[in-house]
């Protein structure tokens, strides 16, 4: 079967597999690769068949990833989004970094969103959750000005919302550090911990207006309470940790930054942090190595950026 599989030669493979299960029904292997040869004969049902059944079973990991993405391929063709989102969603798992994988979840994922956001604004068109859903949709834009009108849209309507509360502080820090729009933000993320106390993200916003602020004492006693929600708080540690450094406590602050890296290692700034505090220790060695990272980071959030968020003078 696999010999004819190589020829591309789909109906004699199929044949091969077919006797094989038949003398050994518990073949995992042959029959998500018959599943795979029905797939593509466009033998959809029973394709579907022998690669639901044996997907489970499946213990080599491109074979299982191969199986997957059938399946979850002939659902999306079918526009059964979610059952497609339910295969591929078991599949990182057991291989994390297959980009193929982590391409056909944001595609399904993308698709769901935005069928549920055309489904919200048929049934509850002026509903604090459309508003919401909105202004991170315009967040992603780079639009501002009209995310920030769309957070405050849908916190009149729905004030109990404690993450739009921290998205709202969160925009309104990205477009200004004048006074005003720290006072406002500040208000903010104090409202989501009101609603949800153990917000520590909140907690970290805070230590930040803080230090724009120039008030150390006020951030250190923010930036503890969060990491008291949640010791691996990447925001937390690296908040700490800047402390720390600029108290010249590089010592204490090392392994706060190396927490961070451990819960978020594609967070530029705490590999940029790292390699600087790894200079300063005379760790040259770990300071090259997360400089590579962070530039590798860094590059990647570049091409990203003028992927999604192309310059309209460059066109």
């Amino acid at each position: 079967g696999i010999v004819a599989m190589m020829r591309q030669d789909w109906a004699a493979a199929a044949e091969e597999f077919h006797k094989a299960i038949k003398i050994q029904p518990s073949l995992w292997k042959a029959q998500a690769l018959l599943g795979l040869c029905e797939s593509h004969m466009n033998h959809n049902a029973e394709a579907i068949q022998w690669l639901s059944v044996s997907l489970p079973h499946l213990e080599d990991k491109k074979l299982q990833a191969q199986a997957g993405l059938a399946l979850a391929q002939i659902w999306y063709d079918q526009d059964e989004l979610e059952k497609a989102a339910a295969v591929l969603d078991q599949l990182p798992r057991n291989d994390p970094t297959n980009a193929d994988v982590l391409y056909s979840l944001y595609r399904v994922h993308t698709d769901l969103a935005y069928h549920a956001l055309d489904t919200l604004a048929l049934v509850a068109p002026d509903s604090g959750l459309l508003h919401y859903a909105l202004a991170q949709h315009l967040v992603n834009d780079g639009k501002l000005d009209d995310a920030i009108l769309e957070y405050r849209k849908a916190l009149q309507r729905s004030p109990s919302l404690s993450n739009a509360h921290n998205e709202l502080g969160q925009a309104l820090l990205q477009q200004s550090h004048a006074e005003p729009s720290l006072a406002e933000a500040q208000r903010e993320f104090e409202a989501a911990l009101i609603a949800n106390p153990v917000d520590g993200n909140s907690e970290c916003m805070l230590g930040k207006i803080d230090l724009l602020r120039s008030d150390s004492a006020s951030a250190l006693a923010h930036y503890t309470a969060a990491r008291k929600l949640r010791t691996d708080l990447p925001c937390a540690n690296l908040g700490l940790a800047g402390l720390l450094i600029e108290a010249g406590k590089n010592d204490e602050a090392l392994p706060y930054l190396e927490a961070a890296e451990h819960a978020d290692p594609t967070n530029s700034t705490v590999r940029y942090r790292l390699a600087s505090l790894y200079r300063k220790m005379g760790k040259e060695a770990e300071a090259e190595r997360e400089m590579t990272a962070f530039q590798q980071i860094k590059k990647m959030q570049s091409r990203l950026e003028k992927t999604l968020r192309p310059d309209p003078s460059e066109e």
